[in-house]
């Protein structure tokens, strides 16, 4: 019995030891913005690499007021792939006080030759309201 319950606290460990390191290698190899700062605190902005290496993970970052949006606080941000080979592997957005706050994590295509990715405040088959925000970013490659 005794031998049982360590066989089974070192596979809970090795275990646990292994999450770890994967989450480790999955936060080295993501490179970009976790935030973007506006302007005199007003506006919309949207931050992360313009040149990025294909095959690699990337986040960008997309803020907005209320202000900017029509005195509404957006709950959901849309993250558009408008063109070129990337996928959006995640996205976290946030509300704090006035502002919203949304990361995607875009994983790159290793044939990735160039694109635009777009964050805004509507989805795009929406009739846009006069106080919509969006941006859109063209990325190219490092040479």
């Amino acid at each position: 019995m005794n031998n049982s319950i360590r066989i089974a606290s070192l596979f809970l460990l090795s275990l646990i030891l292994s999450c770890n390191n994967d989450d480790t290698e999955i936060k080295d190899e993501i490179e970009g913005a976790i935030t973007c700062a506006l302007t005199n605190g007003t506006g919309v902005c949207l931050d992360g690499p313009k040149s990025i290496v294909p095959g690699k993970t990337y986040t960008y970052a997309f803020k907005v007021n209320k202000e900017r949006s029509g005195n509404k606080v957006h709950e959901v941000i849309n993250w558009d792939v408008k063109s070129g080979k990337l996928a959006i592997i995640d996205i976290k957005t946030t509300i704090s006080g006035d502002f919203t706050t949304s990361v995607a994590t875009m994983k790159f295509e290793s044939d990735f030759a160039g694109g635009v990715i777009k964050a805004s405040t509507v989805p795009d088959d929406q009739a846009s309201p006069l106080a919509v925000s969006s941006i859109q970013v063209p990325i190219g490659v490092e040479k």
